[in-house]
């Protein structure tokens, strides 16, 4: 009687490569050019047909598409090193619209995103203001108010 042995399989803790869900790569021509004249539309057929990641073939290289908050959330919040802005896309658009936050990364765009955002004193005091024009004799219809009084005192009070 004869036995046969077969040597077991290595053992590997690689993950499989896996593509993400997706059209598939012979429609990046038709891809791109839907993309130019209806973006939303394209997206929102996207997550519908595919889900909320989708990786999408263009002429210009993959685009993967995150449409759940979660998603989102984990690679603008909780990852955004693992991410940065040096792909040539956005060296194109920074020749054509500056360096600005859309464009900009580190600790340039940092800089930058503190510049623009409200003071801690005046987020926290408009909601007060509010309730000021609130009062029967705060403000009327049809009536022009000057804001900068009201914002000066707000700031006063935080």
């Amino acid at each position: 009687m004869a036995t046969t042995t077969t040597s077991p399989r290595p053992v590997t803790h690689e993950r499989p490569a896996t593509r993400l869900p997706g059209p598939p790569w012979r429609t990046a021509v038709g891809n791109t050019v839907r993309f130019l004249r209806d973006a939303l539309g394209v997206s929102v057929a996207m997550r519908e047909r595919y889900g909320d990641v989708v990786s999408v073939p263009t002429l210009v290289g993959m685009m993967t598409m995150i449409f759940h908050p979660d998603g989102v959330r984990r690679v603008l919040q909780e990852n955004h090193t693992n991410y940065n802005k040096d792909i040539p896309d956005y060296h194109i658009l920074s020749l054509l619209i500056g360096k600005g936050l859309v464009t900009n990364d580190g600790a340039s765009w940092l800089q930058q995103r503190r510049l623009i955002q409200p003071l801690p004193s005046v987020r926290t005091s408009f909601p007060r203001v509010l309730d000021g024009w609130s009062h029967p004799h705060g403000i009327s219809p049809g009536l022009m108010r000057d804001c900068a009084p009201d914002r000066a005192r707000a700031c006063r009070r935080a």
